[in-house]
């Protein structure tokens, strides 16, 4: 889909409804401009935009609406350290249902739960996703009020902080998933149909286009890969591959709490196979993207490559850490 109206929302020189720029008079005055020339796809766009604005702008409205009835007495501080704990606490026990009892080995793209609130069969694999990106739009808007030094006013009527949470982390979801449609309209082959605006039946279809086709055969290629994956380490064989690799293990406890660099050929099979896991997934990205990208130096001095690097090293440490604090609470996490 090409021309000046969306190239321009593309680029950003006209602000989409996603954008905290947007303004309909800016969207409508920029759709007069070109209208003429442009396409009846850019229409139906430019329709869409109308109304991604108006769900957007209700979603903002309903959650100023929470926000100012039921906000707790937090700081935003605490608020943003519970976000990530939350979410961190829905990806482990998900996790857990999907590990096998004898071997403790995960396989995400088969195994399926139902154990959420429709009763809707997923993979673990997509409600480990899910348990992060349900938060991302609250955590955006709580480092917002951090950076703008704004914090939370307490409501009328204020609730218990983890409901709160709770209730956030949905209007969190359905504008991520708003954004996610949007997003699909002006990057790819997508197609806006309005069934009824007074009920507000809208449909997102994917065009069976050539570029889709690939888009998704490179996705079912991906996912292969990653089954492919999982298969060969669930073999510990393999993990002698990555046994003279360093880690960063805390030791001790106390005051007498320390960190020490080790070799994973000591390591726990559960440290190992994770290690593993990491480091085949950053093969694999090298099947993906060309290698000039992964190494190419970024302006803050390091380069994709490196970064993946931390992040396992980090991945690895949280691990440890989590850990070493279910055996010190001594918590038995449930099996369903």
């Amino acid at each position: 889909m090409n021309g000046s109206f969306i190239d321009k929302v593309r680029s950003g020189q006209i602000p989409g409804p996603t954008n905290r720029k947007f303004k309909i008079e800016t969207w409508e005055k920029e759709w007069n401009a070109v209208k003429g020339e442009s396409s009846e796809e850019e229409e139906k766009i430019y329709a869409a935009g109308i109304i991604f604005n108006e769900l957007l702008k209700e979603i903002r409205s309903e959650l100023g609406k929470v926000f100012k009835k039921q906000a707790p007495k937090i700081k935003n501080s605490r608020y943003l350290e519970l976000l990530f704990a939350i979410s961190n606490r829905n990806t482990f026990l998900i996790k857990k249902t999907g590990e096998d009892n004898k071997d403790k080995i995960l396989n995400l793209l088969h195994t399926t739960s139902n154990k959420n609130k429709a009763g809707i069969e997923f993979s673990v694999d997509e409600l480990i996703h899910s348990a992060v990106d349900g938060f991302e739009k609250a955590i955006e808007n709580c480092v917002s009020r951090i950076k703008e030094k704004k914090e939370i006013p307490i409501g009328e009527q204020p609730t218990e902080v983890l409901h709160f949470i709770e209730l956030e982390s949905y209007f969190s979801q359905t504008y991520g998933t708003c954004e996610s449609y949007w997003n699909a309209l002006i990057w790819r082959d997508f197609e806006f149909i309005e069934h009824s605006r007074e009920e507000k039946i809208y449909e997102i279809k994917q065009i069976k286009t050539p570029e889709e086709i690939a888009y998704e055969t490179s996705n079912l290629r991906k996912r292969k890969l990653h089954a492919h994956q999982a298969g060969i380490l669930s073999n510990n064989i393999f993990w002698k591959f990555f046994e003279n690799d360093l880690y960063i293990k805390p030791i001790g406890s106390g005051k007498s709490k320390d960190l020490k660099i080790e070799k994973f050929e000591k390591a726990e099979p559960e440290i190992q196979l994770h290690n593993a896991q990491l480091k085949t997934s950053g093969i694999y990205l090298e099947d993906e993207f060309p290698l000039s990208l992964l190494e190419k130096p970024t302006e803050h001095g390091f380069n994709i490559k490196e970064a993946l690097e931390v992040f396992r090293t980090l991945s690895l440490l949280s691990m440890l850490y989590e850990k070493n604090t279910q055996k010190t609470l001594g918590f038995i996490h449930p099996q369903n």
